[in-house]
């Protein structure tokens, strides 16, 4: 039996950076997608100064609060999967998002820009036990976004996966906890 495609694979089969991470967590999956659903996305001091030194308007706590950015919710396998998507010339000091649909996200190919997206996966690794991953994949339109976004990654791919690792560990620290008091 073949198993489905990741939806990441759906959204952006083919891209040119990518960050990979993960961790375990010792609640379900169904316990650990329910977290990532109300995750407070902030709850380190550095976490909350780096946003705001890329200059954000505000800083997204949760998901509501990356779509209020211009992330865009690309689609969902409950509980296993969820995938966010943005459009944009990151490397700008405005980002120059684009408000998108699924749908432009998906047929979006402006030169000048590059699509980002942006999933949370979860694989039960034995019973009562979640690895929580999260990958990032970029895609350049043309070869001036990609020399742009190039030299933008080397400066911000140590603090972006900085982030996404807090992200985790506050995806496990709230789903340990919810755990805890339910049991």
């Amino acid at each position: 039996m073949m198993s489905n495609p990741a939806l990441i694979d759906q959204f952006l089969p083919a891209f040119d950076f990518s960050e990979h991470y993960r961790i375990n967590i010792h609640a379900s999956v169904e316990e650990v997608f329910s977290v990532v659903r109300t995750l407070n996305f902030t709850p380190s001091i550095f976490t909350r100064i780096l946003f705001r030194l890329r200059g954000l308007p505000r800083v997204a706590t949760s998901l509501g609060g990356l779509h209020e950015m211009g992330f865009v919710s690309l689609g969902e396998r409950a509980p296993v999967e969820m995938v966010l998507g943005i459009v944009g010339k990151f490397w700008a000091p405005s980002g120059c998002i684009q408000s998108l649909t699924v749908d432009s996200f998906k047929s979006f190919q402006t030169p000048g820009y590059a699509k980002a997206v942006w999933n949370f996966s979860l694989f039960e690794i034995q019973p009562g036990w979640t690895q929580a991953a999260t990958e990032t994949r970029v895609l350049c339109l043309d070869k001036v976004s990609l020399k742009r976004f190039r030299f933008y990654w080397v400066l911000v791919r140590p603090f972006s996966g900085f982030i996404r690792k807090r992200i985790l560990i506050a995806l496990k620290d709230q789903a340990e906890h919810r755990k805890s008091h339910v049991s």
